[in-house]
């Protein structure tokens, strides 16, 4: 089973015009002002890539991608008596959930995340929020049996190398303990899709890893949890209009059918 847990390295330069590969903020007008033939984003590393992207990162705009997250997060979370549980939230970021988290009354909520930047802007947004910085090893520091609930959207495919971080996430989750986890559809990123915003005028892509769904599920079941849903959005007819406002219909056509988003529900 270890061959689950192969990763490859995205390519970031090679395609005669790299724009188009840039679902993930959708602000194809900016890319085309900055866009250079041959010169693709600058590609670094997450932790330095979202501290300088935190103070914008939830500047207002069309956001496919984090459309499809939120609206899967809610549908893998809807329904079920959350109050009163013992959260974590790793890749946090700004706090994207916590607003629908802090409707469950949480006893506990802890963010992690490898970037002080997206931190700082977390606690600015919610002043009571305890938050973490996940160490060099990648791992955040969580305690046996110490979860009833871990979230983790839009930040896996960051992790190189994913078995040692499920199995702890596992180790933390308590017996009957439930594990929600979204990201870009590795379908995706395989076709090209990444991360990408601008800094001071310059496109960055954010370092990704293609991980297979199949060999994420089968990692999930050796460490002994159960899955409940699997959710998946694809780009369709319903969303063609986040790309027309772009002016990115070449961009719709390339990625119509593809799966851009997945989510997965689990109980240890």
């Amino acid at each position: 089973m270890r061959r689950h847990s192969q990763s490859r390295r995205l390519p970031v330069t090679g395609a005669r015009n790299p724009w188009p590969d840039f679902p993930y903020l959708l602000d194809m007008s900016l890319f085309q002002r900055i866009w250079k033939p041959n010169k693709g984003p600058s590609l670094k590393e997450p932790e330095a890539a979202y501290d300088l992207w935190a103070n914008s990162y939830d500047d207002p705009g069309l956001n496919l991608v984090l459309d499809m997250d939120a609206d899967i997060v809610e549908q893998l979370l809807g329904g079920m008596d959350l109050k009163g549980k013992r959260w974590a939230d790793v890749g946090c970021g700004t706090g994207r959930h916590w607003s629908r988290i802090y409707q469950e009354a949480p006893v506990e909520l802890t963010g992690y995340d490898v970037s002080e930047g997206m931190l700082a802007k977390l606690v600015d947004k919610f002043p009571q929020a305890n938050v973490r910085k996940i160490a060099e090893d990648g791992l955040a520091p969580l305690q046996k049996d110490s979860l009833d609930l871990l979230i983790s959207t839009l930040a896996l495919a960051h992790v190189a190398h994913i078995e040692p971080v499920f199995r702890l996430w596992a180790k933390a989750l308590a017996p009957g303990g439930l594990l929600v986890l979204t990201d870009f559809h590795p379908l995706a990123l395989d076709k090209g899709a990444q991360r990408t915003f601008s800094h001071k005028g310059q496109p960055i892509a954010v370092k990704s890893y293609v991980h297979p769904l199949e060999g994420i599920r089968a990692l999930l079941a050796e460490m002994g949890l159960t899955e409940l849903r699997l959710l998946e959005r694809v780009v369709d007819q319903s969303v063609r209009s986040y790309y027309s406002n772009q002016s990115a219909l070449p961009v719709y056509e390339k990625y119509l059918g593809v799966p851009m988003v997945y989510g997965l529900l689990y109980r240890k």
